[in-house]
């Protein structure tokens, strides 16, 4: 059977890739508002602080006055410039948010959070060059200024996925990748810059996914390709390591997967996809195709799945899912989705029991415990045979 080529990963990427990069408020530093001699307001620092917890809250009105009431005590205060720059800014109003960013900058050059934040803006209105003019003169002002390093990474991508997007625009033979290729490489070098500041930034090892699966796609040696596959592989399962409910991480690990060919492991990835989001259309659209090409099909997971396509957040499918990996062995994918079953609806008791015999099986005394009490304390009467069961591992690990 020959691999599905991995033709729509840029569809997947994209929403990682389109999603506003980070931005930070501010620092709360006062020595950086004073304009003399003399020390900072109280007051002023006291209405400076209360303008980013609002922020942080979401409550912009309350930002608002906060800020406008610390800038009546100093005029030329940067964070509360900056500040009121993030209130117009998640109000939508560009205009003025860019004006509050580029005075905060006027007033202190080396701000480097109001040059991210102005560097924000300007990805939002798909000025990447001038976004990426002002994420690299943030991270030179503060070389460990993680979202700035990230955002400046993210623009790299991006550019090159326009650039790549234009090339697959023009008859095959007059193609040229070599500016898109450039763009992955400088994003590359800001990633592995991460990597080391920042071991668990887990969004970094999504983007590398993207850009290696990127390179095995273009990839003219099949040796190559089978490489780059594998790298991108080892970054998306690096992401869900750091954060196992990541959604585009499970939907484009699952797409990987889909294309080489590997369905069990595409169908268990669009599956965990769903779970964190129910409406992913990618997964959704994608899920069908992978089970169809899986070699573990049976009337039981067929029903089940079929049961998540209707409604990814139904805990029994979960549930039949679970005990249908036990029975063929899979014991990681397994766990998974009896894990989903609890997060899903708690209550849903025999998914505790489910856990607590493979941990009894595997010798796991701490979790084959825990989860047993849970069943313990929420098993019915028609459960009480699998409760008695349960009531004899927690004695004798207990003893143990």
């Amino acid at each position: 059977m020959t691999s599905k080529p991995i033709r729509s990963l840029l569809a997947v990427a994209r929403w990682a890739i389109l999603a506003a990069p980070a931005v930070l408020i501010g620092t709360l530093q006062g020595g950086a508002t004073c304009t003399g001699k003399a020390p900072p307001n109280p007051e002023m620092l006291r209405n400076q602080k209360a303008c980013v917890e609002y922020i942080q809250k979401s409550d912009a009105d309350r930002a608002e006055t906060r800020c406008e009431i610390c800038l009546q005590y100093d005029p030329k205060n940067p964070e509360c410039l900056n500040g009121l720059g993030l209130v117009w800014f998640y109000r939508g109003v560009d205009d003025k948010a860019r004006d509050y960013f580029k005075t905060a900058i006027n007033f202190n050059n080396d701000f480097a959070e109001a040059r991210n934040n102005f560097g924000v803006l300007k990805f939002k209105n798909e000025d990447f060059a001038g976004a990426r003019e002002l994420f690299a003169s943030a991270v030179e002002i503060d070389p460990a200024y993680i979202d700035a390093r990230y955002n400046l990474a993210l623009t790299y991508l991006r550019m090159g996925q326009l650039e790549r997007a234009a090339e697959m625009r023009k008859p095959e033979k007059s193609r040229d990748f070599a500016m898109q290729f450039a763009q992955y490489v400088k994003a590359e070098k800001e990633y592995r810059k991460i990597f080391e500041l920042d071991p668990q930034h887990f969004n970094s090892y999504h983007d590398m996914g993207v850009i290696e699966s990127y390179r095995a796609e273009d990839a003219k040696i099949e040796n190559d390709r089978r490489t780059h596959i594998g790298e991108s592989e080892r970054f998306f399962k690096r992401c869900i390591e750091l954060n196992a409910v990541h959604e585009t991480c499970h939907a484009n690990l699952a797409h990987l997967y889909l294309g080489a060919g590997r369905y069990d492991e595409s169908m268990f990835h669009f599956v965990q996809c769903l779970a964190s989001n129910k409406n992913n259309p990618v997964c959704l659209e994608e899920l069908p195709e992978a089970y169809k090409r899986n070699t573990m099909q049976s009337e039981s997971i067929k029903k089940y799945i079929e049961q998540i396509q209707k409604n990814p957040g139904y805990a029994p499918a979960h549930y039949g899912l679970c005990q249908a990996f036990f029975a063929k062995g899979l014991v990681d994918y397994a766990v998974t989705e009896c894990e989903n079953t609890l997060k899903l609806d708690p209550e849903f008791c025999m998914a505790n029991y489910e856990l607590a015999e493979h941990y009894r099986k595997v010798l796991d005394k701490e979790k084959a415990i825990a989860y047993c009490r849970a069943f313990i304390g929420c098993a019915k009467a028609e459960q009480a045979t699998e409760a008695e069961t349960c009531k004899e591992t927690v004695r004798t690990l207990e003893v143990q």
